[in-house]
């Protein structure tokens, strides 16, 4: 019986482990505007802030156009580029 048990133990121990071990990391974003910024100006910082201003107008363009493409395409509305 203790045979039993400390086995299944183990047994458990060995399959958590390895569940924990394959598992796959969670997916990380990239680089805020401000941390490209710093990387980029690291002394400067007014260039700073205009790269922040520019990356932000560029990533909101970016989703704009994205949701009007996703909204085009849910109408069956085809745009050629």
């Amino acid at each position: 019986m203790k045979k039993l048990v400390l086995c299944s133990v183990a047994a458990a121990m060995i399959a958590g482990a390895a569940t924990l071990v394959s598992a796959p990391a969670p997916a990380s974003a990239g680089p805020s505007c401000a941390d490209r910024a710093k990387l980029m100006h690291p002394y400067d910082k007014w260039s700073r802030k205009a790269y922040k201003q520019a990356c932000k107008d560029r990533r909101d363009a970016w989703q704009d156009h994205r949701k009007a493409w996703k909204k085009a395409r849910k109408r069956g509305v085809w745009i050629g580029y």
